[in-house]
């Protein structure tokens, strides 16, 4: 495990409230070089709570890139003037609330370069089945724990989107961890809308990833059983945008395959929910598929979890709008 440090965000607001306006003026970061000098003494709040901001501007330099003026909330020399425990820009106590609920597994590291890093511990990758029958009590643990990550890795990237969503950077570094090898966050965890670029990683020849990897989608398939003898594999189906390409379709689909009453059990909520699946995702043919998919053959029940109601019910605009959103 890492050593801990405590870190204070100073995350980048681009809508402020001025007080003194009946009723109140909302600011905008883009005014900021133009009418900053207007707010000097004015007094200025977070746009979602009562903690003071202040603005922030650096004049374009040569040899700088330039800085996009922002607001940020005023540290005070003996603390307090926090973000409301409410407040969409407390990102302290969000970040707080989903390690308290990662059972270790969500590490605060050393800040890089200024930048909070986080990192989430993976387990190792499931197998086929008859090995964690073999281990005994062990596969329980790992079992656990592994639904844990992918609890926490879908808060994560609910937050993450939260924050897109609003066109705001919370100036976080998230990065997940696989047998001791540090992973970026976007190799690790793609969302409907980036379910392209794992696809662009993998040649249709089957090439395994170095690593697992976990994927959020909509489950919408099901195969069709016209036999009266039961399938002993089954599968659920996603469609997923494709970067637009002449002659080529605009979408295709994923397979998530296993044992029939292993993904009747993982699915067992049904199509029209958000799922995450995690393991080592190919792109290859199977008995289901006319062609190369991204596919993910899965031999233990806590590979695939559904999305939480929290999440699911109210997902972020980005996931379900992914036919025009791929950032």
């Amino acid at each position: 495990m890492g050593e801990v440090h405590e870190h204070q965000s100073t995350i980048a607001m681009l809508r402020a409230r001025r007080i003194d306006t009946d009723p109140h003026e909302i600011l905008r970061a883009e005014d900021i070089p133009t009418r900053r000098h207007e707010w000097t003494d004015a007094p200025l709040r977070c746009s979602d709570c009562d903690a003071v901001v202040q603005p922030v501007y650096s004049p374009p330099k040569e040899r700088r890139p330039p800085v996009r003026p922002y607001f940020r909330r005023k540290p005070y020399r003996d603390g307090g003037n926090e973000h409301e425990a409410g407040c969409i820009f407390n990102i302290d106590e969000r970040i707080r609330v989903i390690s308290d609920s990662s059972a270790d597994t969500l590490v605060r590291d050393r800040p890089r370069d200024g930048r909070p890093q986080y990192r989430l511990v993976l387990p190792e990758a499931f197998g086929p089945s008859a090995r964690y029958e073999s281990i005994g009590g062990g596969s329980r643990t790992v079992a656990d724990k592994l639904t844990t990550v992918l609890n926490t890795a879908t808060k994560i990237a609910a937050l993450i989107e939260d924050y897109a969503d609003r066109d705001v950077d919370p100036n976080i570094e998230w990065v997940a961890e696989c047998r001791g090898e540090r992973v970026p966050w976007l190799h690790f965890l793609y969302t409907p809308q980036r379910i392209f670029n794992l696809r662009s990683r993998l040649r249709p020849d089957g090439t395994d990833l170095a690593h697992p990897v976990a994927v959020i989608f909509l489950a919408q398939k099901s195969p069709r059983n016209k036999s009266p003898r039961p399938r002993s594999d089954s599968y659920r189906a996603a469609s997923y945008a494709l970067l637009p390409e002449p002659d080529e379709p605009h979408q295709e689909r994923l397979y998530v395959t296993g044992k029939s009453d292993l993904i009747e059990h993982a699915f067992a909520d049904g199509l029209g929910r958000f799922y995450i699946a995690y393991g080592m995702w190919r792109r290859s043919t199977h008995q289901f598929l006319d062609a190369p998919r991204l596919r993910l053959r899965v031999d233990h029940l806590t590979q695939v979890a559904r999305i939480p109601d929290t999440i699911g019910s109210v997902a972020p605009t980005r996931w379900k709008d992914w036919r025009r959103t791929r950032t």
